[in-house]
């Protein structure tokens, strides 16, 4: 953060300095929604454009300026999925020790803790084992890589999972999985981005 105010950065959108992200740029979207797993999926946009700039500027090249815009976009997914789903309790996947030595943060739980859903209880979620980066494996490698690999702890309540970008929804289905065995209502998904 210190370093955006030293040497400001271009804007993730169109490159003018000096501000992270430029009001022309930010984007703007009508949460969209759609069934998951017979649940409701919420999310901003899809992978593309801006918004896939954003998120990895923010968590490939450690732009933690452009949280603030991320944190909003989220803000809106939650309070869209609040008009329609009841839900007390929140979990997010646990942290994937790799990805977290390499930025030094992990983005989702960052975002959650500057949200809306700060003010939310936040169940914690565990790594049973080893899961490789999600990036470069096929769908088929990517449920196999996530099965079994997460634990909640145990209680009850309805229960919405957040994550920051859902791809192939193999995270987002184990996460459902040991939330489902913990004794917890899923009630729905959110997500800043569908790819």
């Amino acid at each position: 953060m210190l370093l955006d105010l030293l040497l400001p950065a271009p804007c993730v959108g169109c490159g003018k300095l000096p501000k992270p992200i430029c009001r022309l740029c930010i984007p703007s979207f009508d949460v969209d929604r759609e069934q998951m797993f017979g649940i409701p999926l919420f999310y901003a946009g899809h992978l593309q454009g801006i918004l896939k700039k954003l998120i990895t500027s923010y968590k490939d090249s450690h732009r933690i300026s452009v949280e603030p815009v991320l944190v909003d976009l989220l803000n809106q997914v939650v309070r869209q999925t609040q008009t329609e789903v009841a839900f007390d309790l929140f979990a997010i996947p646990p942290r994937n020790k790799k990805n977290f030595r390499r930025r030094g943060f992990h983005p989702i739980e960052r975002l959650t803790a500057r949200s809306h859903l700060g003010n939310i209880p936040r169940v914690s979620s565990s790594a049973t084992r080893p899961v490789s980066d999600q990036r470069l494996l096929a769908a088929k490698e990517r449920a196999g890589n996530t099965n079994q690999a997460f634990s909640l702890c145990r209680g009850q309540g309805d229960l919405v999972l957040v994550d920051d970008v859902l791809t192939t929804g193999a995270t987002i289905a184990e996460l459902r999985r040991a939330a489902i065995e913990a004794g917890y209502r899923v009630t729905a998904i959110c997500v800043i981005a569908r790819r």
